[in-house]
């Protein structure tokens, strides 16, 4: 059976209350919560940053990202994703994961943006690739940055990173 708890939260009211809906039993807790206050309440043993981004990585969807997004759209989300990523660093219990995912392919808002996190923050150490994702992600490495062979039929890109927090 499932033991814990999942506690999932999002900004915006409309999609906490869909996400409610999904998941309507007490083993799920949904509510609107802004990520750029910490969660206080309650250490976790796995959390998820599912990154707001620029969306550069899902261009194949939605083309008209690509004459939506400036420069400037990605130096205002690398803050908020750092902020957001430092936030959720304090959710995380000792010996904890955390995960952070953002659907694009800037640098930015992947690579560049988490190595500055794990030297301030040397608590964490990263996860080795092949703990966290499918075989296609080459062995021995601590980051994915995915493109489209392994979303069939596809040309979008994901960055994820998995770092554990030391006891």
């Amino acid at each position: 059976g499932r033991q814990g708890r999942l506690l999932a939260t999002d900004v915006h009211r409309d999609k906490t209350k869909a996400l409610a809906t999904l998941l309507s039993d007490a083993f799920y807790t949904v509510r609107v919560h802004d990520a750029t206050d910490p969660v206080t309440e309650a250490a976790f043993d796995r959390v998820l940053l599912d990154a707001p981004c620029t969306g550069l990585g899902v261009i194949r969807r939605h083309p008209e990202i690509r004459w939506r997004r400036s420069p400037a759209d990605i130096e205002s989300r690398v803050i908020l994703q750092t902020q957001l990523l430092h936030n959720a660093a304090l959710a995380v219990s000792p010996g904890g994961v955390l995960v952070y995912s953002a659907c694009s392919d800037a640098p930015e808002e992947g690579p560049e943006l988490v190595a500055p996190f794990l030297a301030q923050h040397p608590e964490f150490a990263l996860e080795a690739a092949a703990e966290f994702c499918e075989r296609r992600i080459a062995a021995g490495t601590t980051a994915a940055m995915v493109f489209g062979s392994a979303f069939p039929h596809a040309q979008d890109a994901l960055f994820t990173e998995t770092r554990r927090r030391g006891l």
